[in-house]
This record gives structure tokens, C-alpha cells and sequence, in this order.
């Protein structure tokens, strides 16, 4: 969910429908994915209930390759960004919130939606660095 927002609202900014125009791209990838599973049910709800479609998202696995590729990588928890860094020490990660963001996995469609708040509250303060990327 996170990426589909950080895409929307860049996309939105740079008024571009691919962003790789501007020299952006954004990806998904979890640290315990499991590779070629789509968003949950409630995610895709919550998703749809602020305009973005999930239904062709496929979940990729976070490796060393991902990590050397990227400018920025925002976790949604302090242990994902450990994890991270144990990949690739130099990697450039950061927590995406100011606080860890829970991994709703298995909760209620309420669980989903505050979950959703926060990522959208997130990824919002985050935009600007990454509109800084696009030079």
C-alpha cells in the first residue's frame, strides 16, 4: 500500500503518468513476502476506499539486489530496517513513519484502515525526499 501511495501522490505532483520520466520509479518489496501472493482482501478494500486499485499486486521478496538498486527504502518497522541494513549495510533505509506502522496482516478490515491512515500520513511527509530524487 505504501508504494501505491508514494506512486499516486508523485504521480499527482509531477503531473506524468510514468514516473520514470522524471527519473523516479517505485517498487514493493517486503522483508517476509511471500513472492507471487496478491494484497490481502482488506488491503485491497482499504485501497480502493482511497482510490487505488491493488489488484494486480503481486508481493517480491526484499534481497541484496533490491537494496544496491535503490536511492531510498522506507520500512514500516525498526526491526525491517535492521534487517535491511544486515543486507547491505550502506543501504539507504529509513523508517517511513516518525513510528513504527504494524503490519496488519490478519487483522480486521478497522485494523486495515488505521493502518492505512498512518502509511497515508507517512508517505506524505516522506514526498518531498522524494521528489528531491527527480532533480
Amino acid at each position: 500500500m505504501a508504494e501505491a501511495v508514494a506512486r499516486h501522490a508523485l504521480v499527482a505532483h509531477f503531473q506524468v503518468p510514468d514516473l520514470r520520466t522524471v527519473g523516479l520509479d517505485t517498487a514493493s518489496a517486503g522483508t517476509h513476502a511471500l513472492a507471487g501472493n496478491p494484497a490481502t482482501f482488506e488491503m485491497q478494500t482499504v485501497a480502493a476506499e482511497i482510490g487505488l486499485d491493488l489488484s494486480e499486486h503481486r508481493a517480491t521478496r526484499v534481497d541484496a539486489d533490491v537494496l544496491t538498486n535503490a536511492s531510498l527504502v522506507y520500512a514500516m518497522e525498526i526491526e525491517h530496517v535492521d534487517w535491511l541494513r544486515s543486507l547491505l549495510p550502506d543501504a539507504p533505509v529509513g523508517l517511513l513513519g516518525s513510528a513504527a506502522i504494524d503490519d496488519p496482516y490478519g487483522s480486521n478490515l478497522r485494523e486495515y484502515r488505521r493502518v492505512c491512515r498512518a502509511v497515508v500520513e507517512a508517505v506524505q511527509m516522506r514526498v518531498p525526499e522524494m521528489i528531491v530524487l527527480a532533480g
